[in-house]
């Protein structure tokens, strides 16, 4: 007669690996049958939490400080409290249960100000913190100071912060945090905890008035090569100060972008930070990407305008070898491909996405493309009546384009083999 198993009888390696499959529906339901599948359940239930509302909050912390097993078992905690009005017993329930969260990895308290404001974490300690998002507030110091350990931090800026002139910048004391690998936030807070960090990717919100300062905080920002790698900064001006001072101190740079935020940008003034952004190419030898865009684009473009585009992006990368993409005010991703060729990326609006299509069929059969892209692609008999069949077709421009592409790598990685076979 064969013998009967249980859940209860298997190891409790194996029911970890078995609850850690079942969707949390079922998990509260496992929870719930027996004392012995109790605690595994809890470990999935409490590993990732999002809350959302009062209500929420108040169950999740009251579980946390009562029963150990899901405070241990937590591991990522986002607390989005925005819009609700909480008063100081709340606050003091949600900082307490926190504390209990030994085993935090990932905390989001974005929308949590009043915890810090109230000062109920300025002690705290979760020694296993990796990952952090904060409000805006200089009453987040005293909880920085005791997570120095912090690998990668997001300060979540206010709405105000690149559209208010007058907004008024939350200063931060200077926080060495030497383990931290990625920042987003805003400038002046950039400022007090990227030197001496290890830092590889900054994205700066600056302030409308930071563009002031903006010299000293570049300062502080070349404290972090040469592990700095990219930064991505959101502006409300096209202003020369800000793009002066990362050319001045950040010009080991491999990435960088700039993203106008102000929803009333004219295109002279774009046309004339581009101007700018030219004349300062030359110091940053190592650049392989650049971004100039802005978030509110309106604007109507022609093929003239990808046009410009296109000399704009050829003269760039003949100024500096190692650029291999650039997106310009379009949202054109413009790429370099083999034979010193850029093509722009197909997508976009309809419109936009027409327009790149009318712009490569022209370019390509007129032959504007830089002179050894069509020897290097067509050096044979048979590619040159390949490609004679393809346009002699009518065919679409997708199937034109997906030729040229595979027809560039094919050419690359064949010189590439002569080159191997020779040495």
């Amino acid at each position: 007669m064969p013998l009967s198993t249980s859940l209860n009888d298997l190891p409790v390696e194996l029911l970890d690996k078995i609850v850690e499959l079942v969707h949390r529906p079922e998990l509260l339901a496992l929870c719930a049958t027996s004392r012995r599948l109790n605690p595994v359940a809890m470990r999935w239930l409490y590993y990732a939490i999002m809350i959302r509302t009062a209500e929420q909050a108040l169950s999740c912390c009251t579980t946390i400080i009562k029963q150990p097993v899901a405070a241990q078992a937590l591991r990522r905690w986002s607390i989005d409290l925005r819009g609700q009005d909480l008063f100081g017993p709340f606050w003091t329930l949600l900082a307490r249960a926190i504390w209990s969260v030994t085993g935090l990895v990932v905390l989001d308290l974005s929308f949590a100000p009043a915890v810090f404001e109230l000062g109920l974490l300025d002690s705290c300690i979760l020694p296993q913190l990796r990952q952090c998002r904060l409000p805006y507030n200089s009453s987040i110091a005293p909880f920085l100071n005791n997570h120095v350990t912090l690998e990668n931090l997001i300060i979540h800026p206010p709405a105000a912060l690149t559209s208010n002139r007058s907004f008024i910048p939350a200063p931060l004391p200077l926080i060495e945090m030497p383990n931290m690998a990625g920042f987003i936030g805003p400038a002046t807070m950039a400022a007090s905890l990227v030197p001496n960090s290890v830092v590889k990717s900054l994205t700066i919100f600056w302030e409308a008035s930071a563009a002031e300062s903006a010299n000293d905080i570049a300062r502080c920002f070349s404290q972090a090569f040469p592990t700095l790698k990219s930064m991505e900064n959101f502006i409300v001006d096209w202003d020369s100060r800000i793009l002066e001072a990362i050319m001045v101190h950040c010009t080991p740079l491999e990435k960088l972008g700039f993203h106008n935020a102000n929803p009333s940008v004219t295109w002279r003034s774009i046309e004339e930070f581009l101007e700018l952004v030219e004349g300062s190419l030359p110091t940053f030898h190592s650049l392989h990407s650049l971004s100039i865009t802005f978030l509110d684009n309106s604007f109507h473009y022609d093929f003239e305008d990808v046009e410009i585009e296109y000399q704009t992006v050829a003269r760039w990368g003949a100024m500096l070898p190692n650029l291999r993409s650039c997106v310009l005010p379009s949202g054109t991703v413009w790429t370099r491909m083999p034979f010193n060729t850029w093509l722009p990326d197909r997508g976009g609006d309809p419109h936009l996405a027409s327009l790149k299509a009318e712009w490569f069929i022209e370019t390509l059969s007129g032959l504007r493309f830089p002179r050894e892209m069509y020897t290097g692609v067509l050096n044979t008999t048979e590619r040159l009546m390949e490609f004679r069949n393809i346009m002699a077709e009518n065919s679409s421009i997708q199937k034109v384009w997906n030729y040229l592409e595979v027809a560039m790598a094919r050419a690359v990685q064949q010189a590439g083999t002569r080159r191997e076979v020779e040495v």
